[in-house]
């Protein structure tokens, strides 16, 4: 069985790349012959494109804004290389994706993990990803951990966004608030909430992959910020616990910031891969982070940490996860006086086990059905 992925591989994302991966690693660990369609939504193909302008003035001031903005429109550049080598190295790919004419040969179809059905990063609904497309005959469509953006109640309040969905021979989402939604307006469908991939397949997937000649401070706290806010309360927190223990801190950024870069370029780890990504997290002692992939790799990997709340999005995504594994108490809201090193792992990997045992049953019970 050839099995096809759409989720957003190409995007300049760690959780986003490392996901594709696991979900890949682990159909072709079950046998299964598994691509990731190399699809790019128009919205996301157009990121890098330069902006058309008309006149002598407009165009002057294109240039001189181009200059002023050349260094980080380079690092962008040397950034978005490190994700694309990555997927060309270690993600199966099919060739790229222009019609439905190129995807014929799959037998089956994987729509997601991650924010597939966020319509604010497809700029609309993109019906590759709600499965609106054309199949050769008896084909499938499953959707694994799919996700959505905080507005899911105006995108899913459209009664032909809820009947695309339909296109899909089982449905699984990673949240359980999209879960009930889903539920309540598609009561003759059974929704289920499994696992994002990397925690469904586990650290002996990302364990294969290392980094070479990646040298860091032995014991260090790591830092890796989705949203960049509150900067001055989380500096504060991760420099009292650093000073606490002796531990050098490493920033890991999910985006550029060219003066952090110029500044503090040895903790700074701005040109880190997808591969440095794990091997940061793999051996830091402690970990702060706003993102649900950086509480996703601290669990693989067993290292302390805390969530700090945000934004909305983001904490119901790791309170949605914290929760399932009792350790609603790692996402905390700053300042935070208090802190705690002590996690019962031996707990949190046992129930971290059973779902990860209920979501590849789901996964391997949809594609042989």
């Amino acid at each position: 069985m050839k099995i096809g992925i759409f989720t957003f591989h190409r995007a300049s994302n760690y959780g986003a790349v490392l996901q594709a991966y696991a979900l890949q690693e682990y159909l072709s660990s079950q046998g299964y012959e598994t691509c990731v369609v190399d699809y790019v939504p128009p919205v996301m193909g157009k990121l890098f494109c330069s902006m058309k302008v008309k006149g002598i003035y407009s165009k002057l001031k294109r240039l001189a804004v181009n200059i002023i903005y050349l260094p980080h429109i380079l690092l962008r550049i040397k950034r978005r290389n490190l994700f694309r080598r990555f997927a060309d190295t270690y993600l199966n790919l099919s060739r790229k994706i222009l019609s439905d004419n190129d995807i014929l040969d799959f037998d089956l179809f994987i729509i997601g993990s991650d924010q597939v059905w966020n319509v604010i990063f497809t700029g609309g609904v993109d019906r590759y990803y709600w499965g609106d497309f054309s199949t050769k005959k008896g084909a499938k469509k499953i959707s694994y951990a799919a996700s959505a953006s905080e507005n899911m109640n105006e995108t899913f309040g459209s009664s032909s966004n809820i009947e695309l969905l339909n296109n899909f021979d089982a449905i699984s989402v990673r949240e359980e608030e999209l879960q009930s939604l889903l539920l309540e307006r598609m009561q003759d469908k059974r929704i289920e909430k499994v696992l994002d991939p990397t925690l469904m397949a586990g650290r002996e997937y990302f364990d294969n992959i290392k980094s070479k000649g990646f040298e860091v401070a032995k014991n260090y706290i790591l830092v890796y910020q989705v949203i960049m806010s509150q900067n001055k309360a989380i500096q504060k927190f991760v420099a009292d616990i650093a000073k606490r223990n002796d531990w050098e801190i490493i920033e890991l950024p999910s985006s550029i910031n060219f003066s952090k870069m110029l500044f503090r370029p040895n903790k700074y780890m701005q040109w880190a891969s997808p591969i440095d990504f794990v091997t940061l997290f793999r051996n830091a002692k402690f970990v702060v982070t706003t993102s649900f992939h950086g509480t996703a790799f601290s669990l693989l990997y067993n290292v302390p940490f805390y969530v700090i709340s945000i934004s909305k999005s983001v904490d119901s995504r790791a309170a949605d996860l914290l929760s399932q594994l009792g350790l609603s108490r790692r996402l905390i809201k700053l300042p935070q006086e208090e802190i705690d090193y002590d996690i019962d792992w031996e707990s949190v990997n046992s129930k971290l086990d059973k779902l990860r045992l209920d979501s590849r049953k789901f996964l391997n019970d949809s594609i042989s059905k």
